[in-house]
């Protein structure tokens, strides 16, 4: 179970990973998409399609 879930559009991702690695830094268990999916091996998968969406 997580405490925080952060998301945002691509404009906003290195403020919202700043946020997440804070977070996390401090004992937070924190879902945010790429960084938690790579985690747990499912990030290439998973985020492909958005990806493409966003060129």
């Amino acid at each position: 179970m997580y405490n925080v879930f952060i998301s945002c559009n691509s404009e906003d991702y290195s403020h919202a990973k700043a946020v997440y690695d804070h977070l996390v830094w401090n004992g937070r268990n924190a879902f945010f998409c790429e960084a938690t999916l790579r985690e747990k091996g499912k990030a290439d998968r998973l985020m492909k399609p958005l990806r493409a969406r966003s060129t």
